[in-house]
């Protein structure tokens, strides 16, 4: 920081043209509850448009991960 001012984050971009078009209606989703099941995501996010698909890795103990993928 100079002169008091604040320098923006480095933000990654990509041209959509490169995009595949399944990948650009995925969104990610962190930090949630381990406890977090598909229906509850599909529940959460049913506002925001129809829901493809919605899937929540689990880990080597068939638990959460705390994250999910969402294809509307």
């Amino acid at each position: 920081m100079e002169n008091g001012e604040a320098k923006a984050a480095p933000v990654a971009k990509t041209e959509s043209s490169e995009q595949d078009p399944e990948e650009s209606r995925t969104i990610f989703v962190g930090g949630l509850s381990y406890d977090a099941e598909e229906s509850d995501i599909r529940d959460f996010f049913k506002e925001c448009g129809e829901i493809e698909s919605a899937r929540v890795p689990l880990n080597d103990w068939n638990k959460s991960r705390g994250i999910a993928f969402i294809t509307f």
